[in-house]
């Protein structure tokens, strides 16, 4: 089933964001403040979403949890700490 509706109409939780909002975002070490690159698409696979991180170098999988997501800011991007070897050639 496909269910269309106006983005202002969807009800959101307190603290919970549109995956359609997500998209475009850049990608931010919450550290350093390097940027990795931009948010291409959220793809989910049942256990948890991936992040699609279109990089410079190209596209890079990013499990979507808590352990390496720390800020979402739709204003700002995304600020993330990614484990060595997720991002190295970048």
């Amino acid at each position: 089933t496909v269910l269309f509706a106006k983005h202002d109409d969807v009800p959101v939780e307190e603290g919970a964001v549109l995956i359609d909002d997500l998209k475009g975002l850049s990608v931010i070490d919450a550290d350093s403040g390097k940027v990795y690159g931009t948010l291409n698409d959220v793809i989910n696979l049942g256990a948890s979403d991936l992040y699609e991180v279109n990089t410079p170098n190209g596209m890079v999988l990013m499990p979507a949890v808590e352990e390496f997501v720390d800020v979402i800011d739709l204003d700002e991007g995304i600020f993330i700490r990614p484990i060595p070897g997720m991002f190295d050639e970048i």
